[in-house]
């Protein structure tokens, strides 16, 4: 089908795709955007306990973990 739907398979077949008539199929969807036109977040710096084992103020570790966490 030109210009078909591009459709995920569920059952024994899952995780294979169909080609199926858009105009026909009730189907959830995905679109394609340029990656140019998306503005990444800046990534969040992730503390690191200090040598003494404390974590910044709202951040939580314990001893068998060496990162703070949220």
């Amino acid at each position: 089908i030109k210009g078909g739907c591009g459709v995920m398979v569920a059952g024994q077949a899952m995780g294979l795709w169909e080609v199926k008539d858009c105009a026909r199929v009730r189907s959830k969807y995905i679109c394609k955007q340029n990656q140019d036109s998306l503005i990444p977040s800046p990534p969040v710096p992730q503390p690191t306990p200090s040598l003494t084992g404390s974590c910044p103020s709202g951040w939580k570790s314990t001893n068998a973990f060496r990162y703070c966490y949220k």
